[in-house]
């Protein structure tokens, strides 16, 4: 699979961004941010893996993922991407093909 640079780098940031803001109140802007921008992201070979990111914070980071779906429920781009859902496993495997590892 082609990997596009755009979409690499939003998940070294994704990465980056679990690493450095645990599950706490205040840092749930950090991810809210990140998901602006990430679904801005155009790729030309590759479906962007929203479902997958959203899964990752829904496991990795429940406070947080609460306080986006809660804080962010009157606008309906949030409000769809906090009810994709699809199996952490299956998360995890979809985004390693794009060579990000928890």
């Amino acid at each position: 699979m082609a990997h596009e640079q755009e979409l690499e780098n939003a998940l070294k940031q994704f990465k980056r961004i679990l690493r450095l803001y645990p599950d706490r109140k205040k840092d749930y802007m950090e991810y809210k941010y990140f998901l602006r921008s990430f679904i801005k992201i155009k790729t030309k070979s590759s479906t962007l893996p929203n479902t997958a990111v959203v899964t990752v914070i829904r496991h990795e980071r429940p406070e947080t993922f609460r306080l986006l779906r809660e804080m962010m429920k009157d606008d309906p781009t949030f409000y769809f991407l906090t009810n994709l859902d699809m199996a952490y496993e299956d998360a995890c495997r979809e985004l390693g093909r794009f060579g990000f590892e928890l």
